[in-house]
């Protein structure tokens, strides 16, 4: 890591809460406690993110704390301007050394940040990335955490935010290298109509969360064989939102469901997207668009009945 010019030199490790809001408001002065609250849990109370998120308000005047939580919000982290010649793009770019890093060690980043940044322990890791017993994931892990990239305490692993920001940016994750990851919450998903699965999967609605803002982000570069895997995971997770009461969540996955197998599914697998937008627009209140998705089962189930009956 190279050092940073006009940065106090701090201790690495994380600050308490107090601490991070004193040295915060010791460079900008923010009012709004929930705003910064928020903006030293994204930097995870490093001094040196504190201070960098604190002196790029300064010096950048036209962003206000709310818009720059909005920018963290949206994934724009990176994006962030310091000054004329320098952005937080350029920032990264130059504080972390991706060279030293083999295929194997990258491919393990490129999955972990596009889970949330949370503590995540080592059994679930296994799980999740399907590498259950395997050596040689531990010693991956291990050695990512060696040198910097992860960092571990009492048997649990956590990716920082900033270094999240720096993988997606200049070593995006592609849906081929993170696929086991929707294949594991696919596949954890399924069964939703199940009280108790639905009590269950509510622990895991941060993971879903990130990962289906990453996919929905991604969705064109995703080549088309690849498209049903990221349809099934999308339609099982808008079956969560659905019986969780989060209707848009749950409209707009069904919609991109919808979006994916009108190219590559049959029309009878139509006829369940269709009568779930239906249903959920009812629930919304929304008659008249719920009775258009109506009318489109009732043709669709016509022109099969008519197709069968030339067979």
């Amino acid at each position: 890591r190279e050092r940073i010019s006009n940065f106090e030199t701090l201790e690495i490790s994380s600050l308490t809460v107090e601490e991070a809001k004193e040295l915060f408001q010791s460079i900008s002065k923010i009012k709004d406690d929930e705003v910064l609250d928020e903006l030293l849990n994204f930097v995870g109370y490093l001094p040196l993110a504190v201070q960098l998120i604190a002196k790029t308000l300064v010096s950048n005047k036209s962003l206000t704390p709310k818009k720059l939580l909005d920018k963290v919000n949206r994934g724009e982290f990176s994006q962030i301007r310091l000054s004329r010649h320098e952005s937080l793009l350029n920032l990264l770019n130059n504080t972390f050394d991706a060279s030293s890093l083999d295929n194997k060690e990258l491919s393990i980043l490129q999955q972990f940040s596009i889970l949330p940044s949370l503590e995540i322990n080592y059994k679930q890791l296994e799980k999740i990335f399907n590498r259950i017993n395997d050596e040689e994931f531990s010693f991956l892990l291990d050695e990512l955490v060696q040198k910097g990239w992860l960092n571990y305490r009492d048997n649990v692993y956590l990716m920082h935010p900033i270094i999240q920001s720096f993988i997606k940016q200049f070593k995006t994750p592609t849906f081929e290298n993170t696929q086991k990851i929707y294949s594991y919450f696919t596949k954890l998903l399924k069964n939703t109509n199940d009280i108790s699965k639905i009590v269950q999967n509510f622990v895991y609605l941060p993971y879903i969360d990130t990962i289906v803002d990453f996919a929905s982000k991604n969705l064109i570069t995703i080549i088309d064989n690849k498209k049903s895997t990221l349809a099934d995971f999308y339609e099982n997770t808008a079956k969560l939102y659905k019986e969780y009461g989060n209707y848009k969540k749950a409209l707009l996955l069904y919609k991109n469901v919808l979006k994916i197998n009108e190219g590559i599914k049959t029309k009878e697998n139509l006829v369940p997207i269709y009568n779930n937008l239906s249903e959920i627009y009812q629930i919304m209140g929304k008659f008249e668009t719920a009775q258009v998705y109506n009318k489109k089962i009732v043709k669709l189930q016509k022109n099969i009945f008519d197709e069968n009956d030339l067979v």
